[in-house]
């Protein structure tokens, strides 16, 4: 994540939503509401994409400032999902590819559209007695805040591959992994220590990169790339140069 306050900023809009007055919600209501949200925000590994090949300033901030290249991946490679991104024990649920949402209008309407339509659901969070379980209603909602990033972010054009397994540690620091098919690891990047999951590509790798853009600043060639891709066996991929004019 490239933006520090990412996580504040869905708090920030989905606590503008309950603390309207014309919410139908009691006090303890919006308290039960923000606990289920708080405690329940999952804590995505992400791999983040962009709809668009050849960005300017994604190369100077992504690229090694232009001297790499750009992967086009085939979108059929990653997982859709119906539901939000949450932190639970399925394995086939915990992994999903979404667009970030970065209108502010559009992210206001998606809060308060999910936040309705589970408000009156008896399958989604109306318990006996006909009244909303807001913690559930709450937590329903975390959901949504790996998809909410600062509209200043919108030219990214952003795509997330989002993982939400459960991470658990035992009073003696054991550690288990639950609700993921994937392999955990870590590595060390810019002096600190980042725990992933290894995403599985498919052997051979035939269709899975579509495409290659070669850096503004790149010194390879697209014969280089080429025969990269051949001795790996990712069939037949186009390789472009970036249109930037940028040195």
């Amino acid at each position: 994540m490239n933006d520090s306050h990412e996580g504040r900023w869905a708090e920030g809009l989905v606590e503008a939503l309950i603390a309207d007055q014309s919410m139908p919600m009691s006090d303890d209501d919006r308290h039960s509401f923000l606990t289920g949200y708080r405690l329940n925000r999952p804590r995505p590994f992400l791999f983040c994409l962009s709809s668009e090949p050849d960005i300017l300033s994604q190369w100077r901030a992504y690229a090694n400032d232009g001297t790499g290249v750009a992967i086009g991946f085939s979108s059929s490679l990653f997982p859709r999902q119906e539901h939000f991104p949450s932190t639970n024990a399925v394995a086939a649920l915990n992994t999903g590819l979404w667009p970030v949402i970065y209108e502010y209008s559009k992210q206001q309407a998606a809060i308060r559209s999910l936040f309705d339509e589970a408000r009156v659901s008896p399958e989604i969070c109306v318990v006996e007695g006909g009244k909303p379980e807001y913690q559930l209603l709450g937590a329903l909602l975390a959901g949504l805040s790996p998809l909410l990033k600062n509209p200043a972010f919108r030219e990214e054009k952003e795509l997330r591959l989002i993982h939400t397994p459960m991470l658990m540690t035992d009073s003696m620091n054991k550690h288990s992994v639950v609700g993921t098919e994937y392999v955990i690891g870590q590595r060390v990047s810019n002096d600190q220590i980042v725990t992933h999951f290894e995403f599985p590509l498919p052997d051979p790798c035939i269709d899975v990169v579509k495409e290659v853009w070669i850096g503004p600043r790149s010194r390879l060639g697209v014969h280089d790339i080429e025969l990269s891709l051949a001795l790996n066996e990712y069939g037949k991929v186009v390789v472009k140069k970036s249109s930037a004019t940028y040195r």
